[in-house]
């Protein structure tokens, strides 16, 4: 059995799922043509700023770590939903199936635009996904979620180590982690806990810094990214943590109701929010 099936049933009791948040806070240049003829969207209170997006997001969380989930009335939305969507944010996560960003952000329908794949990597299809969020949805937030304990970096980890080739398509997905495995290799420590941060963050910046529609909304290249200490935890195991980046960027043209939106630094500290991928106790809804 290779390392990603093996993987793949080691849901552990005890081992806390930790998810490494990075956000890139994007304001949205729309059409021209359609700035000035803007329809009501509808959820009108996805119309945020970036950094009220993450306020969402983290607070959506604590109630789901806390078991207060709120009811989501979907019957309610459909009418609404089905002349469009527009998410208040864009996420870029792990396909493994324990991790659900609509649950563990306590969300309903039309409020996330989720993109997943094994090893949460910006792939060439990730990419063109998120730009279509950012200038067609006019989704002012973009989150990369990496989760602890990852089987496709472990599985990567392993591959490189042994000089083994995976099964089938695997060898495409050892090649995308790659880069981060390799930007680890003598650091100390945690080789797969290193790696997993190290590709989150190779991947924002990978967001970031794409051509041509992501790479327009990019801000101040000049100040320093902001990092903070995101804790995730599962019923039965303690709080683990792990450091992930979240990164705002400048708007070239605010569309939001709220004005124009600036890129600000958010503070690092054993103070942020729990994000946690594990379903919670009593939920409601």
């Amino acid at each position: 059995m290779c390392e990603f099936c093996r993987n793949g049933y080691r849901a552990a009791r005890r081992n806390a799922l930790t998810l490494a948040a990075s956000a890139l806070a994007s304001g949205l240049m729309g059409r021209a043509a359609l700035a000035a003829n803007d329809k009501t969207p509808p959820k009108p209170q996805n119309v945020i700023s970036p950094d009220a997006a993450l306020d969402r997001l983290t607070k959506g969380n604590a109630r789901y770590v806390k078991g207060t989930t709120l009811r989501h009335d979907f019957a309610h939305e459909r009418e609404a939903l089905s002349t469009g969507q527009n998410p208040f944010a864009a996420i870029l996560s792990c396909a493994d199936s324990r991790i659900a960003p609509e649950l563990c952000f306590d969300t309903a329908r039309g409020d996330l635009f989720v993109c997943r794949i094994a090893g949460n990597f910006a792939s060439d299809e990730m990419v063109a996904s998120l730009g279509y969020a950012v200038q067609v949805l006019k989704t002012p937030l973009i989150m990369v979620l990496g989760r602890e304990a990852c089987g496709a970096v472990d599985a990567t980890i392993k591959s490189l180590k042994d000089g083994t080739t995976l099964p089938g398509h695997l060898p495409s997905l050892v090649a995308a982690l790659k880069p981060a495995v390799d930007a680890v290799q003598g650091q100390g420590g945690d080789t797969l806990g290193n790696a997993i941060r190290r590709n989150v963050m190779l991947n924002v910046d990978k967001v970031k810094s794409a051509a041509p529609i992501l790479s327009a909304f990019a801000g101040d290249k000049q100040n320093p990214r902001s990092r903070r200490h995101l804790r995730a935890k599962d019923r039965q195991s303690a709080i683990t943590h792990l450091n992930g980046e979240c990164m705002r960027i400048r708007s070239k043209r605010a569309q939001h109701s709220n004005g124009a939106l600036r890129s600000t630094e958010s503070p690092g500290g054993n103070g942020a929010p729990a994000v946690n991928a594990q379903p919670a106790k009593n939920r409601s809804g």
